[in-house]
């Protein structure tokens, strides 16, 4: 590796590094090649998640990095000199950080020798960010000199505690009552009116929080409603759309996929049963300041929490429905919910009637959607 394996940063000045050594500080983060805003009243340089059009998303590197500067007017050219460009960049950056005399942080691929451990670690915009050939629009990312602070040290860990190891055939006993039990959940349209302990709906929310997401950023609301008022709102505007939808949306081949269900565009359950959950997802969350932060994987994360709410009501003895009306955009309105928010679908809750009746389908077989790769 030359110059790079001598680890040259540690004796040499940015003054007197070679173009090879001054290439070499790069990480790869790509986030000077961001789109940036500067807050008037404060100075402060917040990056966006819009990303120059020469960035390849996926490598995290400049398309046609000799001439940008040429094509790029406002391109970052970096010197040794020129000190005030530092500013503009990110405080995990190799060169702001050497001129400040502080060493390189431990997933800088110069100290791991591997190029890619700037992704790994969770540094780079590979995943985040869209190109401004595409973008409609933009988001705050971070703070320029707040972001990646934490990353400069090591994260807080605990021990893992809660993890419990079962011998072979416990973990078959276990697996196969869970599967027993939750093979027996059905959707319900025909709902009993009778009133369900509010403490078991919180209980089966907090297991809903648990769900993984994308950097834990949680981007899921949950609105619980059980008044009789707005559950009638709600059964009003989803009818509308409903009617809309079996009537000049939806074409002959949808409507032949939900004829055996039964389903159409009357929804008594939304007023008969005694909870309703509103399960919405966050696109970004807006901070006090009105800073957005914009969160990642919102669909996939509110729909594993979304799942596993569904599993623990059926554990708990309940039943559900999912109700998915299209659009829903008048659960902000009667729920009061933010534009950042968008609703992802309705969970119809309670005790079955007692002559409630269900579809005779079947689930596939595990062979009918399950593969195996061994080697």
């Amino acid at each position: 590796m030359g110059d790079k394996s001598a680890r040259f940063w540690e004796t040499l000045t940015l003054d007197e590094m070679n173009e090879e050594q001054w290439e070499a500080l790069c990480d790869g983060c790509a986030l000077c090649c961001m789109l940036k805003v500067e807050d008037e009243d404060t100075g402060e340089i917040f990056y966006t998640d819009v990303a120059c059009k020469l960035l390849d998303l996926d490598t995290c590197r400049c398309m046609d990095y000799a001439n940008r500067v040429r094509r790029v007017a406002d391109c970052l050219d970096l010197s040794s000199g020129d000190t005030d460009a530092f500013e503009w960049l990110p405080a995990s950056c190799a060169y702001r950080r050497l001129a400040k005399d502080e060493p390189l942080p431990e997933w800088h691929p110069l100290i791991t020798g591997d190029p890619d451990s700037v992704h790994d670690a969770g540094i780079s915009v590979r995943g985040k960010v869209v190109s401004e050939r595409e973008a409609t629009g933009w988001s705050i990312l971070w703070n320029v000199s707040e972001m990646h602070e934490d990353q400069m040290n090591d994260y807080p860990t605990i021990p893992l505690v809660n993890y419990e190891e079962y011998p072979v055939e416990e973990m078959r006993r276990r697996a196969q009552t869970f599967y027993e039990s939750v093979s027996g959940r059905r959707t319900v349209r025909e709902f009993s009116d009778r009133e369900v302990p509010l403490d078991i709906i919180e209980t089966a929310l907090k297991a809903a929080g648990t769900a993984p997401s994308g950097a834990n950023l949680q981007p899921w609301h949950f609105v619980v409603v059980s008044g009789a008022e707005t559950r009638k709102k709600i059964r009003e505007a989803a009818e509308a759309e409903e009617r809309e939808f079996y009537e000049h949306r939806a074409s002959e081949e949808w409507l032949a996929a939900l004829a055996p269900l039964g389903t159409d565009e009357s929804k008594p359950f939304l007023e008969t049963a005694p909870y309703l959950i509103a399960i919405f997802l966050q696109k970004y969350a807006e901070l006090e300041d009105g800073t957005k932060v914009k969160h990642y994987y919102p669909v996939e994360s509110t729909g594993i929490a979304t799942g596993i709410l569904i599993t623990a009501l059926h554990e708990a003895g309940l039943v559900t429905l999912t109700h998915t009306p299209s659009p829903m955009r008048f659960l902000n309105e009667i729920l009061d919910r933010p534009k950042s928010e968008r609703p992802f679908l309705l969970l119809v809750v309670g005790y079955p009637a007692d002559d409630a009746r269900v579809p005779d389908i079947d689930r596939k077989p595990l062979e009918a959607f399950t593969s195996f790769v061994d080697e």
